[in-house]
């Protein structure tokens, strides 16, 4: 495959780079290499976090994005069972 791929690996965006498991890592980039997918280089989302506050708060203002502020035991209540 050409051009250029970055792959991000990061099991959740809410652990920090610390806490990421290095066997979820590994599986991830084999599975990319599985398919036949070279990458450059491997980053984590938890390396922008800086960068994606500020620019989801531009949105925010902007008008372009909604964050949903729905107290978290009210969305519990309203979830359909699984």
């Amino acid at each position: 495959m050409l051009g250029l791929f970055a792959r991000r690996a990061s099991r959740t965006a809410r652990a920090p780079r610390a806490q990421e498991k290095d066997e979820f890592v590994d599986n991830i980039l084999a599975d990319v290499a599985a398919l036949g997918v070279a990458y450059q280089r491997v980053t984590h989302t938890s390396d922008y976090f800086p960068q994606l506050a500020d620019l989801a708060e531009r949105l925010l203002r902007a008008g372009h994005l909604y964050a949903d502020d729905t107290p978290l035991e009210q969305m519990r209540a309203v979830r359909p069972p699984t």
